[in-house]
């Protein structure tokens, strides 16, 4: 197992901690991060290291902004995470790299499990007979047992198991004949080359969530000294009947809540999996984690099999799907069909017709006699009712709603996802499914998150109204800008006004920027990074991140291509460029001040004037 490069002591840094748990700044405690200054979980650590050798216990808040930022997004990991992580690492004599923590008690184990073959030794068993019958669905190899074998295997993963009330917290560790220990949903690797850290990272940022800043909070204010504020659950029955109501459900089976949106479609496709053979469908430009995670998905089960199709540009949403529904006649050998998609679709907001949607689907249903599935993302659009539209068109159809909670229905306080079934009977069948591997795998919304849910559900449908008028008339004075400083009309991959009464209210909007007539390739190529990085010099009012929802007054400017959609294929994000000219998408909040136009229109003037062959 490395060791740490750095001189710091266990000690030394429980010496530092209540100086830094006093002066955390307030940015630290979101769930976006500003993205110019990233980088990554062990840089971030050795700086932190570095700064408590230095100052001791005399570490101020300006101090702690001059770190940066570990990560972009919560859910990846968050500065107060590897905060504690950091001294996890310090306390265990490894680096930070070999250190995660899970808000799942058991994802640490099926971390270790998706690298080989596991042994997990500990006093008492970590998952149940019905937890390992899903395990063994989902083609992961866990024995159980309460001593290390006297001969062990060199391809076999030996993670040691500590119950938690078994020791104190945390445990003293010991390395000898173990890879990794577990303990308290936290992963120390003791061997990189079996368990390779860069593996487990992908993992948690795609199926689980490290730990809460809330509960970090509370440990750091232990391990300083102070005494945490106790955590009473709030009650979440009224928010779960909202939530069914915003999907337009009548699902007998109450809504499942996840730590976050991937977690919620992991325990999705591994629900599917315990039902037999799946075949996926969705858009080759799908959210890039929801696109990763499903790909993880099909390389780890012969059982479950992707297919995508293509709606970038000026494609019909219908047509594409019909298109790849017929070679799936062909290829396709799952039991289960399930097609999922985000209505409106990421990031070109486009709104299929329903009733032309679901027609294709039941003739599909029919010709192949397979158990067909609507998996809709409502991320974009929760309170869109989208279950009930499609029980208008086909009562007998069995359309889901999966949901990324993190963004407006949260206010973007809390990570969340969400999986609402319907009333039908294969619906059921599946939240059943999804209500035990959410136990197996621990994957549901934390105490802290939940409350942050109850709390903050309310008026969502008017906040989402409110953030699409005001994405509305930015990007009416966006394209009128554009019209003045290039003489081109440049549409908006938005939804119609139609689509919005409809309950289709995205606050976000993408768009292909005409490139000047004389500029180079390379120029074309990067003139959205160059939009968004003059956009974001107004740091009150642009924020350099993915997400959007969040009640904080800032739009959230990113292309696409290089962020949300970074995990998938090259050749598709090309397909969605004009000109050479990649997407540009803004994400906006509930309200704004009002120079936010000025500011938009003064970007797109300058970025204009500056552009190489601009007339």
């Amino acid at each position: 197992m490395p060791t740490s490069d750095m001189s710091v002591t266990s000690s030394d840094f429980l010496s530092a901690l209540p100086s830094i748990v006093s002066a955390i700044p307030k940015d630290w405690y979101g769930t976006t991060f500003a993205n110019l200054a990233l980088k990554s979980r062990k840089p971030w650590s050795e700086e932190l290291l570095k700064l408590i050798q230095e100052k001791k216990n005399g570490i101020t808040k300006e101090d702690l902004d001059a770190l940066g930022n570990a990560e972009d997004y919560w859910r990846v990991s968050s500065n107060i995470s590897c905060l504690l992580e950091c001294y996890y690492a310090v306390l265990y004599s490894t680096t930070i790299s070999n250190i995660f923590t899970f808000t799942s008690s058991r994802m640490p184990a099926i971390a270790a499990a998706r690298c080989g073959e596991v042994c997990l030794v500990g006093s008492s068993p970590l998952f149940t007979k019905e937890h390992m019958e899903i395990i063994e669905t989902l083609n992961l190899k866990i024995t159980q047992t309460t001593t290390l074998p006297p001969s062990t295997s060199p391809n076999t993963i030996y993670v040691n198991y500590i119950p938690e009330g078994t020791a104190e917290s945390p445990p003293p560790l010991s390395g000898d004949g173990y890879d990794a220990t577990v303990f308290a949903g936290i992963l120390v690797i003791h061997n990189d080359d079996k368990i390779p850290p860069a593996d487990v990272l992908v993992t948690r940022k795609r199926m689980s969530c490290p730990f809460t800043t809330p509960l970090c909070s509370s440990i750091l204010t232990s391990l300083s000294g102070g005494q945490p504020a106790p955590v009473v659950a709030s009650d979440p029955t009224e928010f779960l009947t909202h939530l069914q109501k915003m999907s337009g459900s009548t699902c007998p089976i109450p809504p499942r809540t996840f730590g976050a949106g991937l977690p919620a479609l992991c325990s999705m496709w591994s629900s599917m999996l315990t039902l037999g053979s799946v075949d996926v469908l969705m858009a080759s430009t799908a959210y890039g984690g929801s696109s990763q995670l499903t790909d993880l998905m099909t390389l780890q089960n012969p059982n479950f099999n992707k297919y995508t199709f293509d709606i970038q540009g000026e494609a019909d949403f219908v047509e594409s799907v019909s298109l790849t529904l017929d070679k799936l006649k062909e290829s396709g050998t799952g039991e289960y069909v399930v097609i999922m998609t985000e209505i409106p679709t990421n990031p070109d907001m486009k709104v299929p017709s329903l009733k032309k949607f679901i027609t294709l689907l039941n003739s599909y249903k029919s010709s192949t006699s397979k158990n067909v599935i609507l998996l809709v993302d409502t991320t974009f659009a929760p309170a869109s009712s989208v279950i009930s539209k499609v029980q208008s068109i086909d009562p007998d159809f069995t359309c889901m709603a999966f949901v990324s909670m993190s963004k407006s229905v949260s206010r973007g306080l809390t990570c969340a996802g969400g999986i609402v079934g319907s009333h039908t009977d294969l619906s059921s069948k599946v939240m059943q499914a999804v209500v035990k591997v959410s136990d197996a795998l621990d994957s549901a919304a934390t105490v802290y998150q939940v409350n942050t849910l109850v709390e903050n559900h309310t008026g969502v449908e008017q906040r989402n109204r409110d953030a699409y008028n005001l994405a509305k008339e930015v990007g009416e004075v966006l394209c009128s800008q554009v019209k003045k400083s290039t003489g081109v009309d440049m549409p908006l991959a938005f939804v119609t006004a139609a689509n919005a009464s409809d309950g289709f209210t995205t606050s976000t909007f993408s768009f292909n920027l005409p490139p000047p007539p004389n500029a180079s390739d390379e120029d074309k190529a990067g003139l959205a990074q160059k939009f968004v990085d003059v956009l974001q010099l107004d740091t009150e009012l642009f924020k350099p991140c993915v997400s959007f929802g969040q009640d904080n007054r800032k739009c959230y400017a990113t292309v696409p291509a290089t962020s949300t959609q970074g995990a998938i294929k090259e050749e598709d994000k090309i397909k969605q460029a004009k000109g050479g000219v990649q997407l540009t998408r803004l994400s906006f909040p509930v309200s704004m001040d009002e120079r936010v136009k000025d500011v938009v229109r003064e970007a797109v003037g300058r970025l204009y004037e500056e552009m190489p062959g601009s007339v």
